[in-house]
């Protein structure tokens, strides 16, 4: 069985151009900091609109407890959890991206131009002198 995959794959590979370069890049040119920022910014976008909506139920749970004290500490909670959750992702989005300033690799001045412009005339002042 492990043979038939391995020539299946092969041929596969080799004729039928399945494996081709023509690929379409997934990451579309990318950097492995820039996939983190757009998952972090998703993340934390999903993470502020949940929070949206439990600050909304907390709310509707402490309008409707129609002075029931343990609907209202149900409608406390929900409030509280949901302000704590809004923290934990706030703190989560900084955190990571200040990681990524920290460890992002600087990137090194140009020293030179052209090879001739690190060398050193011998011949004392002036271009095409000789030693």
């Amino acid at each position: 069985m492990t043979m038939f995959v391995f020539t299946f794959c092969t041929y596969a590979y080799t004729y039928a151009g399945i494996f081709d370069n023509d690929m379409a890049d997934p990451l579309k040119g990318l950097e492995l900091e820039d996939i983190i920022k757009n998952i972090t910014t998703f993340m934390g976008n999903l993470g502020i609109a949940l929070v949206v909506v439990f600050i909304i139920w907390g709310a509707l749970q402490l309008m409707t407890s129609a002075g029931n004290s343990t609907k209202q500490k149900e409608g406390q909670d929900t409030l509280k959890w949901a302000i704590i959750g809004l923290g934990v992702i706030l703190l989560a989005q900084g955190l990571i991206y200040a990681v990524l300033e920290t460890i992002k690799v600087k990137q090194q001045p140009n020293l030179g131009t052209s090879p001739s412009a690190n060398t050193i005339d011998y011949a004392g002042g002036g271009s095409g002198g000789t030693w």
